[in-house]
């Protein structure tokens, strides 16, 4: 019995548990905002601006637009994808549940978001959790 448990006690030990420090420039935290039909996030760590990213709110769905543009994955990464010039939409694009959403919110900078909780009716109340990266043009997340 002991000896068919070791191997799955070895494997987490090596794996771990996910990543535990976020890498070097990274900032984290919970956003909230209230959509009417418009509203802007603006990023903001120690009197420094980041960027902004837009949400839209429509009869079916609620949107977002990032300046510089957004690609959307259905794994997380570690590193935003490299912006080859046309694989970040510059579009509203849906705020689903489940992907992940790497953002431009300025020329040189690269952001995550996960959605968290959406609720409400004319006005929708919207939580979500992001990662800026400080260190401008660097793609670790």
């Amino acid at each position: 019995m002991i000896l068919n448990v070791l191997p799955v006690l070895i494997l987490i030990l090596f794996t771990g548990c996910g990543r535990l420090e976020l890498p070097e420039g990274v900032i984290s935290d919970i956003g909230e905002i209230i959509i009417c039909d418009f509203g802007r996030f603006d990023f903001y760590y120690h009197n420094n601006y980041y960027g902004y990213i837009e949400f839209y709110k429509y009869s079916s769905d609620v949107r977002i637009k990032a300046p510089y543009g957004i690609y959307v994955s259905a794994v997380d990464l570690d590193e935003a994808p490299e912006d080859s010039g046309n694989n970040y939409i510059k579009n509203e694009i849906t705020f689903d549940f489940g992907k992940y959403y790497f953002f431009k919110p300025d020329s040189d900078v690269y952001g995550k978001m996960i959605k968290m909780e959406e609720s409400g009716g004319d006005t929708i109340n919207l939580k979500f959790e992001f990662y800026i990266q400080t260190n401008r043009g660097n793609r670790d997340l």
